[in-house]
């Protein structure tokens, strides 16, 4: 019988293979059995886990690191140490989502988008209303 532990560490190990070896459907594969764990497993092993994943997010491609940055952050939530997790799911995401962070302050506005060129017979909505 295959035990939590067990199966947690094996998923951890093929984990670690995937990326070694660039494999994206192992990569893909080892998700899978992570995210089909008992709920209890990843919440048990979410300290070694947590910084493990996130260590290796920009060894992923784009899309992989996006969707391992939201186990991670589940991590997180379930006692994994979001220091050590903090910077690489930081980059992680960012080069997943190929957008530069912007803070507040920072001059870069995340708001700030253009609107779409409205097609025939459609109100043109893009022009904003002077205040008085």
């Amino acid at each position: 019988m295959i035990t939590p532990d067990t199966a947690a560490r094996s998923a951890v190990e093929s984990f670690d293979a995937a990326i070694a070896e660039h494999s994206i459907s192992r990569l893909a594969a080892t998700y899978a059995s992570l995210a089909t764990l008992a709920k209890e497993t990843p919440a048990e092993h979410s300290r070694e886990l947590g910084p493990q994943l996130a260590a290796q997010l920009s060894e992923m491609p784009r899309w992989h690191a996006a969707v391992y940055s939201g186990f991670v952050g589940a991590l997180v939530e379930r006692n994994a140490d979001a220091v050590a997790c903090a910077r690489p799911l930081r980059a992680g995401c960012g080069r997943a989502w190929s957008r530069p962070w912007s803070s507040p302050g920072s001059g870069r506005s995340t708001t700030a988008r253009r609107r779409p060129t409205p097609g025939p017979g459609e109100p043109d909505h893009r022009r904003r209303a002077r205040r008085p």
